[in-house]
């Protein structure tokens, strides 16, 4: 997959939805894309029926792998407001390292692995 044209900013949406119904649940993607640096946010919502399952965990963790093994991002960022918890712990949870009150930095590749 390429990175995102200059006039395009978002790279890519995946789409999370429930096995048996098929019925939307949410989404995550990597949005607000900076050509120059290789960077995105992060960014992503669940239906609030949808919550305490882990599923917002994993879709984040595949579109975090995504971000850096196949776009070759350098940076990915997951600005989150500073009363959601929830948010807050999805990006623990992947490894994201707390930046500002409302920032954490998902930025953790070495040697081409996302830790």
């Amino acid at each position: 997959h390429s990175f995102p044209t200059r006039r395009s900013s978002d790279l890519v949406r995946f789409v999370i939805r429930e096995r048996a119904s098929r019925m939307l649940l949410g989404i995550v993607g990597l949005e607000q894309c900076v050509h120059l640096h290789r960077s995105c946010e992060l960014g992503y919502w669940l239906r609030q029926d949808a919550t305490h399952r882990g599923l917002m965990t994993e879709a984040a963790y595949a579109a975090v792998d995504f971000a850096f093994s196949t776009a070759k991002l350098n940076w990915l960022v997951g600005i989150v407001h500073r009363e959601n918890i929830k948010s807050q712990r999805v990006i623990e949870k992947l490894g994201g390292a707390e930046r500002r009150e409302d920032c954490f930095s998902l930025d953790a590749v070495e040697n081409g692995v996302f830790r």
